[in-house]
């Protein structure tokens, strides 16, 4: 307790726990080095500070815990061992269904967007973003100083849900939005207004994770043509999809 409030304690926690967590077998992802993984026993950690979800085979997933119990001390929140079991992780809820899973947004977000913006009796949309004219890029002018702070607070939850929620049309969109934090303009406003509808009238988006056979890997890509109207240039996008994620 005496290391809250302390710089460097994050770091300090996070290693010792990698320390804990591959000492007994897992290895820790390079391209996510808050998860890891026992590729044999078929185990994999996510962790969120000190937040840890277990998935696997259930006796290793208890085994596994036990092991764990020793050096760190963890506190059982919920088994999603039955059809209809759910526990709330990192803002989502999480629930047992037949075939795997299904994830919930993080509702409380969504509902502090729409406070925010007072977006109560607003209707929604049905794109997180336009192409605007080059003659209404061009007329933009900046936003005052005093609304920069509300953009950019706002812009941040947005791009959150983004990177957390699977709602894969919300990454570009926050990207374009984005583009405008420094020194944001009128057009960039618009921009996050709009993906914040969007948002809002959205906002029960359901992920579900399914286990299926097969290791299939799909790979879809995509891109417009010189669909800028400034500069001409192209805008292209992937996605890679494995077992439905």
């Amino acid at each position: 307790r005496a290391l809250y409030g302390y710089r460097k304690s994050p770091t300090w926690w996070q290693e010792h726990l990698a320390r804990v967590v591959t000492s007994e077998g897992l290895e820790r992802l390079r391209v996510e080095p808050t998860m890891f993984s026992d590729v044999v026993a078929g185990v994999i950690i996510t962790a969120y500070v000190d937040d840890l979800m277990f998935t696997g085979r259930r006796s290793r997933v208890k085994a596994l815990f036990e092991r764990l119990s020793k050096p760190l001390k963890l506190k059982q929140v919920m088994l999603l061992e039955e059809e209809g079991q759910s526990c709330n992780f990192v803002g989502r809820r999480i629930t047992r269904v037949k075939s795997g899973y299904e994830v919930t947004c993080m509702e409380k977000i969504v509902d502090k967007l729409r406070e925010d913006l007072q977006l109560e009796e607003c209707g929604g949309v049905k794109t997180p973003s336009v192409k605007y004219t080059r003659a209404q890029l061009e007329q933009a002018t900046p936003l005052p100083e005093e609304e920069i702070p509300f953009f950019r607070r706002v812009l941040g939850m947005e791009l959150y849900l983004a990177n957390q929620q699977r709602w894969l049309e919300l990454p570009f969109a926050g990207t374009q939005a984005a583009r405008g934090g420094a020194h944001p303009s009128t057009i960039d406003w618009w921009r996050v207004k709009r993906l914040a509808k969007y948002i809002v009238s959205h906002r029960a988006v359901t992920s579900y994770l399914r286990d299926p056979a097969g290791t299939k890997l799909e790979v879809t890509v995509d891109a417009d043509w010189a669909g800028d109207p400034v500069d001409r240039r192209s805008t292209s996008g992937g996605l890679v999809q494995w077992r439905h994620c």
